[in-house]
């Protein structure tokens, strides 16, 4: 059936096809799965025939021994041929390419096949979907050797890279397959040296963005470039961005659906020129790595539902490329694949802020200004293509005011809306673009200014304002705690000074104590303490005395004594008697010869262990280590 841009032939339904092959006489084979059967073209595109069991291409419809999934053929002419499960075939010709002698090679370690590919020193090696990599070493001989990975291929990995679909070797001698646990790469060597091979399997890293994308690879191709690509079955397709790629650790670029792809499913890759060819379940891609540009062609282009499928596509004699489909073959030209150039208008049709939908003519604004409780909102647009609008795919970037330079494009496929959610305060740009009917992306970039009201504590000045009160209650935190430090400084030389009046033996600083003491307090204060004083001078030895004495001998109540000394020096009357003691304490020992008993006794203690415990607490240390002599 003739389509528009491409030829569609069915071959019947569920006809999948497998494998595509150009041989030596210009003739194009087309293996499909159910039917079992090889068919080939003459360079005219003329049906040539059936490839039977026997090895015979017949007029009439033959089936071959089993589904074909690869074909190849070496340099010598031998035709080469795996199955599933049929395992591998060698095809010798008899007669001018029309007869072919069929031998079913044995000795594989697992008879499904799925790619050959023969190496610079004549080998083959043999891609099966649960055995791992075979190496023929001798494919010309008449009982061909196999060389498995559990004997042969000693680095080969134990458990991984069991399934392969795809060997391919660069012209480094450098071999890569597509497995299903990754991308194996090992760097050949000639003859039996293949035991010394070293394996390296490189699979998907979760929190490394260029590891590989997607462990689920599916083939491998090489551009003009040099450039090596691997398509996968989840995450689009990657490039080997390192230099050596025998390397323990390799980096990769990733191109799918956040570059414009219309999916990240890639059923195959192949080179075409200056772009690669892609394939997805429905559409053809022509991405070009340079720049990260796609075109993508759907149903909507082919005027067809294409469902394709894994076999590579290959370019015919005359210049064409065959596309595998689920039920016969596409063939294009690819020179005349041109898409439409028809720019469409974008739509904004409704809007929903903050879950509730807005009545207003949405399409006539440039800009949408949000109160200072509406945070989120849900604006649908379309692009206004009615050739099929439901090809049309969509993205959109948010930027914020200031950042025109920093713009990232997410790609929300077939979806007519974007939902922004708890957008901060300020100025916004919300830019929505889309493809064409016919999946071409296009400069329709549509505008919409998006302003965020900010609530009174989101403002400059209440931010100021906060910042002013978190600095004064800061000043005044400071502000105290100088202010105690010094209120404290003063009370305890208030406290040395009033100590320094008591009778210690020392007139001289007694005497200098008493100007200073006058200067810092009020008349009135002065006089109770210099009572206060004078009754514990005299009462330095009495160990009865008490907080009542103290206040009878100043002429004051009890309260009226603990909140005044509170305040003059910062302690309690206790406490002045206690420091008044231990100072006494101190003068008797280093001045007299008394024991420290009576040390204790003239001070007021009639426990002198009691005694010994204060004097140690007060000062550091014990009435004998105070006494020593002090080192000159």
């Amino acid at each position: 059936f003739l389509h528009r841009y491409g030829n569609v032939e069915r071959f019947g339904q569920s006809t999948e096809v497998k494998a595509f092959f150009v041989d030596s006489h210009n003739r194009y084979w087309v293996a499909t799965k159910e039917d079992n059967a090889v068919r080939i073209f003459d360079s005219r595109n003329n049906l040539v025939g059936y490839l039977s069991a026997a090895g015979r291409i017949t007029k009439q419809y033959s089936r071959f021994s089993a589904p074909i999934y690869c074909i190849t053929q070496t340099k010598d002419g031998t035709i080469w041929m795996g199955s599933k499960p049929g395992g591998l075939y060698r095809l010798k010709s008899m007669s001018d390419g029309n007869q072919y002698k069929v031998d079913r090679i044995a000795g594989l370690s697992n008879s499904n096949v799925y790619d050959i590919v023969e190496d610079r020193w004549g080998r083959l090696w043999i891609a099966t979907l649960g055995g791992g990599i075979c190496c023929v070493g001798t494919p010309s001989a008449d009982s061909p050797r196999i060389l498995k990975p559990s004997a042969y291929l000693k680095g080969y990995p134990k458990r991984l890279a069991q399934k392969v679909r795809m060997i391919y070797i660069t012209k480094d001698n450098v071999l890569l397959a597509a497995t299903t646990d990754g991308l194996l790469i090992s760097r050949l060597k000639n003859g039996e040296d293949t035991k010394d091979m070293v394996f390296r399997c490189h699979t998907r890293e979760a929190g490394r963005k260029d590891a590989l994308s997607c462990s689920a690879t599916m083939n491998i191709v090489e551009d003009r470039k040099g450039r090596l690509f691997i398509s996968t079955e989840s995450g689009g397709i990657n490039m080997i961005a390192s230099k050596d790629i025998t390397g323990e650790r390799l980096s990769f670029r990733h191109f799918g659906k956040e570059d414009g792809l219309p999916t990240d499913v890639l059923l195959s890759v192949t080179s075409c020129g200056g772009k690669l060819l892609l394939v997805g379940n429905n559409s053809i891609m022509m991405l070009d790595p340079d720049n990260g540009s796609s075109t993508s062609f759907g149903k909507n282009y082919f005027l067809t539902d294409s469902r394709f499928s894994d076999a590579v596509p290959i370019r015919r004699p005359d210049g064409n490329w065959l596309f595998g489909l689920q039920d016969g073959m596409l063939d294009i030209n690819m020179r005349g694949l041109r898409k439409s150039t028809f720019v469409p208008n974008i739509a904004l049709t409704d809007v929903c802020i903050q879950g509730m939908r807005k009545e207003n003519a949405i399409n006539a604004l440039d800009t949408l200004v949000l109160s200072k409780d509406e945070r989120s909102l849900t604006l649908t647009f379309a692009a206004l293509d009615y050739t099929s609008d439901a090809d049309i795919r969509y993205m959109f970037a948010l930027v914020r005011d200031g950042n025109g330079n920093d713009v990232k494009w997410n790609n929300v496929g077939h979806d007519h809306s974007v939902t922004l959610l708890d957008l901060d305060p300020g100025t916004y740009t919300l830019m929505i673009k889309s493809t064409n009917a016919e999946g071409m992306w296009m400069d329709n970039v549509r505008r919409l200014t998006v302003i965020v009201t900010p609530k009174f504590m989101e403002t400059t000045l209440a931010h100021l304002l906060l910042t002013l009160l978190l600095a004064s209650v800061l000043g005044a935190i400071v502000y105290t705690y100088i202010y105690i430090k010094r209120i404290r400084r003063q009370q305890r030389e208030v406290l040395e000074a009033y100590l320094a009046l008591l009778n210690t033996g020392d007139e001289e600083k007694k005497t200098a104590s008493q100007p200073e003491v006058q200067t810092r307090l009020s008349e009135e204060d002065d006089a109770l303490m210099r009572r206060v004083s004078a009754f514990v001078e005299k009462n330095l030895s009495n160990a009865d005395i008490g907080v009542g004495d103290i206040a009878a001998a100043a002429a004051v109540s009890r309260s009226v004594l603990q909140r005044k000394m509170k305040q003059i020096m910062g302690i309690t009357p206790l406490d002045f008697l206690k420091e008044a003691r231990m100072k006494h304490a101190c003068y008797l020992l280093e001045s007299t010869s008394m024991p420290v008993s009576e040390v204790a006794y003239a001070c007021g203690y009639s426990d002198p262990k009691y005694f010994s415990r204060s004097f140690k607490t007060s000062t550091g240390k014990s009435p004998s280590e105070w006494r020593e002599p002090k080192p000159l």
